[in-house]
């Protein structure tokens, strides 16, 4: 009887271990597949993350480019006003000279 006992015992904790075994697998699986969804979120995060890069990156060439435009624009109208002021001194200087010589022929008469 005591064999029996003894076989009963080990059967017992057998399927002790057994039920154990399938808990721990199933616990496997579970953390396996929230391993699975992590490594997704993580991969979407670095594909995020690169996309973003690459548009950071265009916007600096756009903002270089602008700056470039604006340098060229800004030293174009730096030229004109130069120009302007350059004309308007050539008025004053005729305008100065013909009312110079019109007072000069008013005396003359």
């Amino acid at each position: 009887m005591e064999e029996g006992k003894k076989i009963d015992s080990v059967s017992h904790d057998l399927n002790l271990c057994m039920s154990e075994k399938d808990q721990k697998i199933e616990k496997i699986k579970s953390l396996q597949n929230e391993v699975d969804v992590l490594k997704a979120n993580s991969n979407g995060l670095v594909n995020q993350l690169t996309n973003l890069a690459v548009l950071t990156q265009t916007k600096a060439e756009s903002v270089k480019k602008l700056i470039g435009n604006l340098k060229f624009k800004d030293a174009y109208i730096n030229h004109l006003q130069m120009a302007i002021a350059c004309y308007d001194s050539l008025n004053l200087a005729l305008v100065t000279n013909l009312k110079g010589r019109l007072k000069m022929r008013m005396t003359k008469m």
